[in-house]
């Protein structure tokens, strides 16, 4: 049974339907960016034990920041 609310599983899933994408699933780099802590702490869980690489800003000006990084996100959150 899984006990994540819906929305967590509505991430985990569009993002494991995009690693899918082409072929086999593959790791991806997530940013996730929220104001709340332990919202981005939720997530960046769910996210690693999905198998993916998540890494967390603290709001949007970072987020926008961290974007423009020479190694790119594949998704931000």
């Amino acid at each position: 049974r899984d006990d994540r609310p819906a929305s967590a599983r509505a991430v985990v899933e569009a993002l494991d339907a995009l690693a899918a994408h082409g072929g086999a699933a593959r790791r991806l780099r997530v940013l996730v960016a929220d104001e709340s802590g332990p919202v981005r702490r939720l997530v960046v869980g769910l996210l690693e034990r999905a198998g993916h690489d998540a890494e967390e800003a603290c709001d949007g000006a970072e987020a926008a920041a961290r974007a423009l990084e020479p190694a790119p996100f594949d998704a931000v959150i």
